[in-house]
């Protein structure tokens, strides 16, 4: 199959279905990568969700994005037809609190497992998150410190 790239984008007439009402399209796009391990082909989207403060208008946003991109995620894995079935949305999803009960956490959850870290400095940033729709009985975990620079870390399927 090879290593393919691309854009997450979701037709203006599907926004609504995506990301509620609310929803106009992503901040920052998310990007897709896809490549081989082994027997599975995995299909990466990197997420940097808009951030914006914390009053419930620039949550409700947020939410939006992260109910979008697990939407997208989601039909994605029901497609028979799509280039792989296995995905997995990484990245900055400017979580509050990463626990039942945050919008932006529930979304992440909802469709399925996932995994987050918050920091425990006070920092607008590197609210990172990991929801999978792959084989794995469990989404890969985030290592406790992750320097600014991205750092790739791999999961075998059992």
């Amino acid at each position: 199959m090879g290593e393919k790239v691309g854009k997450l984008t979701i037709p203006p007439s599907r926004l609504a279905d995506a990301g509620g009402e609310a929803f106009r399209g992503f901040d920052r796009t998310p990007y897709l990568a896809a490549f081989e391990a082994g027997r599975l082909t995995l299909l990466l989207a990197n997420v940097h969700s808009f951030y914006g403060g914390s009053d419930n208008k620039n949550i409700e946003r947020r939410a939006g994005e992260t109910r979008a991109i697990a939407w997208w995620c989601d039909k994605r894995s029901d497609d028979p037809h799509a280039y792989t079935r296995d995905i997995l949305a990484l990245g900055d999803f400017n979580l509050p609190r990463a626990e039942a009960g945050d919008p932006i956490y529930d979304e992440l959850t909802r469709r399925g497992p996932a995994s987050a870290r918050v920091p425990d400095e006070d920092r607008h940033h590197d609210r990172r998150a990991t929801a999978s729709t792959t084989r794995w009985p469990t989404c890969p975990p985030i290592p406790e410190r992750i320097s600014p620079a991205a750092q790739a870390y791999s999961t075998s399927m059992p």
